[in-house]
């Protein structure tokens, strides 16, 4: 059995980041190792992974049923999968954001003998920040708000920013890691304040960016 565990710290409400979860074409739809998914029926979907090793690419079939229990999201392999697979998400309200632990495993087989552990937990990892990053530029995007945001006379802190990832020190807009959250890599023309988009969900307007931390 192959299992990954990992964590992502986020500055968005756990239910909008449910929402990214449960919109399961769109939060699995970018990773590099996904070929195709797609909604069977309500709740079921299948997608097909994609993976290229020492020249050779494999096509991996997995069938599951997205399962939402309180504070969980888990998606799981049913009957007629090529392969027994399972995600698990667990969300947890974190200093005003949300703490999104992910618990995947692989029995094994095929798939399980061609990946090996380092590769499996790259592969978990890379499908974990596609989606995270999607979903983020999607959620800012409906919000009219883009890849620039107004010019700062003091550079904001990526901590306050809705696409930074604070335990991986990740900002999901680039796809880079911050070195240093107080010198935005951006140089602060991304910027986006963490709960601005829920508050215009609500149908308020949004704060004003803050200065640096």
């Amino acid at each position: 059995m192959l299992r990954h565990r990992t964590a992502r710290r986020l500055n968005i409400s756990p239910d909008r980041c449910l929402k990214c979860l449960l919109d399961v074409e769109d939060f699995l739809g970018s990773g590099k190792y996904t070929y195709a998914v797609k909604r069977l029926e309500d709740e079921v979907y299948e997608v097909v992974f994609k993976w290229v090793k020492l020249g050779f690419t494999r096509y991996y079939r997995v069938r599951f049923k997205v399962v939402k229990a309180d504070d969980r999201v888990t998606y799981t392999s049913i009957e007629g999968s090529d392969y027994d697979f399972t995600i698990e998400f667990t969300l947890k309200r974190a200093d005003g954001g949300v703490l999104l632990e992910v618990n995947a495993s692989m029995k094994a087989g095929l798939m399980a003998n061609l990946l090996g552990r380092r590769d499996y937990a790259m592969f978990i990892e890379e499908l974990v920040d596609k989606g995270i990053e999607r979903a983020l530029k999607r959620m800012a995007s409906k919000q009219g708000v883009g890849e620039k945001g107004p010019a700062h006379q003091r550079l904001p802190s990526c901590q306050n920013c809705l696409f930074y990832g604070s335990l991986t020190r990740r900002c999901y807009l680039l796809g880079i890691r911050v070195d240093d959250p107080h010198s935005p890599p951006c140089g602060g023309e991304g910027f986006l304040e963490a709960g601005s988009t829920e508050a215009q969900a609500r149908g308020a307007q949004p704060s004003p960016a803050r200065g640096g931390a």
